[in-house]
Formats: structure tokens, C-alpha cells, sequence
């Protein structure tokens, strides 16, 4: 399933970044931590939809986790932290979808 379907193609761009990924057990999927803002810099539980750079969703995750993260010397605001996982790995990653209800998404585009 691509990314389409779930989220509007003009999304507006998500403030944020990877902060950390490691593989789960021995398969091939990653967990994937990391920071999410709304575009006007205002920090919400959001629910995500990881997408790989043709479009495809590789995995999901949520923000709002309150566990301190490996690497990230700030202090997170209430629902900025982010937890996921995708299927692959963190190369194959292009795109994180915040969706924070309603109508209300944004992109967070990873990578080059």
C-alpha cells in the first residue's frame, strides 16, 4: 500500500529527525526513534506511517512516548518523541507521516 491513500500528497513538512534506529532480534526490521513536531512547532500524540521513497508504507509508530532516547541531549516536549517500526532497513526510509487527527497531517521527508 503506498502512502497516497493515507496521507494528502501536499501534506505540509513535519519539523523533526531521526535521532536513532536499531534491528529488532534477528530479523530484518528496524525500530526507529526520533522527534515530530506539527508545522507550527506545537507538540502532539500523533499516530505515523513510515513510507520508503517510492511511497510505499514499510511500517508505522506513534509519538507521544515519554522513554528518554539514546543520542537526543534536549528535552523533548510532551509528544514530540517518537516510537516506530519498519520493515527493512533505515536507508530504504524516505518519508515519516504524522497524522494528528481530522484533516491535520505533515511530512517529515528523511534522507536526500
Amino acid at each position: 500500500m503506498t502512502a497516497a491513500p493515507l496521507a494528502p500528497a501536499n501534506a505540509p513538512a513535519c519539523q523533526g529527525s531521526i535521532i536513532s534506529t536499531s534491528q529488532t532480534g534477528e530479523s530484518a526490521d528496524r525500530q526507529i526513534e526520533g522527534r515530530l513536531t506539527r508545522p507550527d512547532g506545537s507538540n502532539e500524540r500523533a499516530w505515523l506511517a513510515f513510507a520508503d521513497r517510492d511511497g510505499t508504507v514499510i511500517g508505522l509508530g506513534t509519538s507521544g512516548s515519554s522513554r528518554p532516547i539514546k543520542g537526543y541531549a534536549g528535552e523533548p516536549g510532551p509528544g514530540e518523541v517518537f516510537i516506530g517500526y519498519i520493515r527493512g532497513s533505515e536507508s530504504d526510509l524516505g518519508a515519516v507521516y504524522g497524522w494528528f487527527g481530522g484533516e491535520d497531517w505533515c511530512r517529515l521527508p528523511i534522507g536526500p
